[in-house]
């Protein structure tokens, strides 16, 4: 989450990058949202009415799909600043990494 942004901002920023502190993501399109918006995380009842509302409301698409342009390790308080325009790799570009590649690639998101 980031503080400071209106609500729904961030459907303006289909393909910029944004820096989140040292890391660079790079903001490729909205999505879709799945089924899984519809569980509640503490309860696990479900609300289908919720994906109806997105699909209503927003289309549909209510998140961006994001890509790890310089990956680095990020910490709640980092700084987070919009940059400029940016294009997602070529698929053909994409499928050269590896699992160790791709591993590294998550574990600098979640770690």
């Amino acid at each position: 989450m980031i503080s400071g942004v209106e609500g729904l901002a961030e459907r303006e920023w289909e393909g910029r990058a944004s820096r989140v502190g040292r890391a660079v993501v790079g903001l490729a399109d909205l999505r879709g949202r799945c089924v899984m918006t519809t569980w509640d995380p503490d309860t696990q009842a479900q609300n289908v009415g919720v994906l109806r509302d997105i699909a209503r409301r927003f289309d549909g698409r209510l998140c961006l799909s994001a890509a790890v342009v310089e990956a680095a390790r990020i910490e709640v308080g980092d700084e987070v600043e919009l940059l400029g325009p940016w294009s997602p790799p070529a698929r053909h570009q994409r499928d050269h990494l590896t699992p160790g590649s791709r591993r590294q690639i998550l574990e600098s998101i979640f770690i």
